[in-house]
């Protein structure tokens, strides 16, 4: 596969932030970014950063049986107490 000066632009761009975020790692929804952006099929999905960002409209993309999955840096400290 090659990748085009779109896709390039594109992933650098998921990079970026997730560097300006101070990550070191990607998150699962960014690499989902990046595969959907190659061509790959990904799982639904939608990534929310405040509860207030869930609405019916969101729900209602993801179908009817939905998995949270809870993203936080801080998980890793909480699980070493």
């Amino acid at each position: 596969m090659q990748l085009t000066a779109d896709m390039v632009m594109d992933i650098d761009a998921i990079l970026a932030v997730a560097q300006g975020e101070g990550g070191s790692a990607l998150y699962e929804h960014e690499v989902y970014g990046i595969l959907r952006t190659i061509g790959l099929g990904v799982p639904r999905h939608h990534f929310v950063r405040k509860v207030e960002e869930v609405t019916a409209e969101t729900l209602a993309d993801l179908g009817r049986n939905v998995m949270v999955k809870i993203v936080s840096p801080e998980w890793g400290t909480i699980m070493k107490l």
